[in-house]
């Protein structure tokens, strides 16, 4: 089940990608932002874009989550930074995750998303996520 991880900071990144292998999922990316995650998308589908907020997107990470939602459909989990940022891209995203937390909760939290991108509602959810 692919994944879309879009990510800025490369140590990071390349973090969340082996915590999102470990759990079985395939990753696509991690891109730099917009054009690169449009370009992943191409010619392959993701269930779900895992992306970290971070100030170093020149479009911003919530207009990233809208981007991808309009152009693909595609549904959002924002990850890391601040709560009340996230709550601001209510509208593009299922939900934020706050970090630091463990690689099981971090699985977690992708599953919930997914089930919920899926149409259904997930039985449980982790502690530091917030769905919208």
């Amino acid at each position: 089940m692919p994944v879309l991880l879009v990510e800025d900071y490369e140590m990071a990144d390349s973090a969340l990608a082996a915590i999102l292998m470990r759990g079985g999922y395939a990753v696509l990316g991690p891109a730099a932002g917009l054009e690169e995650a449009v370009g992943l998308l191409a010619d392959r589908n993701a269930r779900l874009a895992l992306i970290r907020m971070s100030s170093a997107f020149p479009l911003g990470t919530i207009a990233i989550a809208r981007e991808l939602r309009r152009l693909n459909g595609l549904a959002c989990l924002l990850v890391g930074g601040k709560r009340d940022v996230a709550r601001s891209g209510r509208d593009a995203a299922i939900g934020h995750m706050c970090l630091p937390s463990t690689g099981d909760t971090l699985l977690w939290a992708v599953g919930a998303a997914i089930t919920i991108a899926g149409g259904r509602i997930p039985v449980d959810v982790p502690d530091g996520l917030e769905l919208f």
